[in-house]
């Protein structure tokens, strides 16, 4: 009986690392058939041809990964949605409020709960379409 709860427990924290690690992705835009491939364009790089903004795509890093990571998810995003390319517009970091301080009674007597700040980086991207 304790081996089963100990297995489960171990499961549960692997999904809960793999949960929170995972990039997040939001896409708005239009859809095509997937590509095999995407051009990927840095922030600085010119578009040396015709093209259509097919759409935006916004991604937040997980945890775990890198930014690397991320960009990787991102073309691969690219590519389900159809896009022929990829142009990379910038990235930056964001810092969200997590909690509040307040007051508990603990055993110990009154103790206060800080607040913190998480710190997410942020990255964006247009999706686009060769003429």
């Amino acid at each position: 009986m304790m081996k089963t709860t100990s297995i489960a427990l171990l499961l549960s924290l692997a999904g809960l690392v793999l949960l929170t690690s995972c990039n997040k992705l939001e896409y708005t835009g239009d859809e095509f058939a997937p590509t095999d491939s995407v051009i990927v364009f840095l922030e600085d790089q010119p578009i040396d041809r015709p093209y259509t903004v097919i759409g935006e795509l916004y991604g937040i890093k997980g945890s775990f990964s890198s930014m690397g990571d991320l960009r990787n998810a991102m073309a691969k995003e690219a590519r389900k949605r159809g896009a022929d390319a990829i142009a990379f517009t910038g990235d930056t970091e964001s810092e969200t409020a997590m909690g509040e301080g307040r007051y508990a009674v603990g055993v110990a007597g009154p103790m206060e709960r800080p607040s913190f700040t998480r710190t997410e980086k942020l990255c964006w991207a247009l999706l686009i379409k060769f003429k």
